[in-house]
């Protein structure tokens, strides 16, 4: 029977566990933050580029490094499970696979993410403020959008549900094996798309000079649902199911591949 007070007791042991050497992840982070900004503020006094408002909206941009360290976080998580030291010990503690997937999910998951959004935003601010000071500027501090978040929640997710569900299934190099699999499946579905795209749905549209030019998802939404034909509005649909539901069906093979491994 599902108990929180088990699921809070295996949360604390994953925390205590490994927040030290995450503590310093996000020191690392969060420093890498501060050094982009003070890039862009002393290249950007120079070159004029403190008037690009788009520029600063895009000053250590956190998407790769959020994907990074979700990703490290995950295998982390799951190599306790396996370690010779910890492992047994962990998976004989008194609490059933649902409230330990539970809190190894809850852990790499949205506490690491919310973790990161809040780091990553309060360095921004900071660093703008002083930068402002320093270079006596007025910069406005733009803040991540929360579509910007979700979309980036939702990018995360989907890379770090695979190699969450590679952490727990491959016992060797999970991370060689899961990385291999993705660039393989990565390469296919872009050549895929690419031979779709120009044979199929290109001859479709008017495009000026015969090219398009596609910098974010909301584009990609534009094309496929204006004037797109039926079918390639279901077929876009039907992929953004799969993108969505992807990380549901991770984690729920790494709950079944801890399932197997409880003792």
């Amino acid at each position: 029977m599902f108990s929180i007070q088990r699921l809070t007791n295996e949360f604390n042991a994953i925390f205590r566990l490994l927040s030290r050497r995450h503590g310093v992840i996000l020191l690392i982070f969060m420093l890498w933050v501060v050094f982009k900004h003070f890039l862009f503020f002393k290249l950007g006094n120079t070159t004029s580029l403190l008037g690009n408002q788009q520029a600063i909206d895009s000053i250590a941009s956190p998407d790769f490094i959020f994907l990074l360290i979700s990703i490290i976080i995950s295998l982390d998580v799951f190599a306790k499970l396996r370690s010779s030291v910890g492992g047994i010990h962990y998976l004989m503690m008194p609490a059933n696979t649902f409230e330990k997937f539970g809190a190894a999910w809850l852990y790499s998951t949205l506490v690491t993410f919310i973790s990161l959004t809040i780091v990553y935003n309060l360095t921004h601010l900071l660093c703008m403020a002083v930068g402002n000071v320093m270079y006596s500027v007025n910069m406005e501090v733009h803040f991540q959008s929360w579509s910007g978040i979700f979309n980036l929640f939702s990018g995360v997710m989907f890379v770090q549900s695979i190699y969450f569900l590679g952490s727990a299934f491959f016992k060797k190099n999970p991370v060689g094996s899961t990385t291999l699999i993705l660039f393989a499946g990565s390469l296919i579905i872009g050549f895929t798309a690419a031979f779709i795209f120009e044979h199929y749905i290109k001859s479709n549209f008017q495009f000026n000079g015969n090219s398009i030019n596609i910098k974010n998802a909301n584009d990609l939404n534009l094309i496929f649902n204006t004037n797109a034909p039926q079918y390639l509005k279901t077929i876009y649909n039907i992929v953004k199911i799969i993108y969505y539901a992807t990380p549901f069906v991770c984690w729920g093979g790494a709950f079944l591949a801890l399932k197997n491994k409880e003792v």
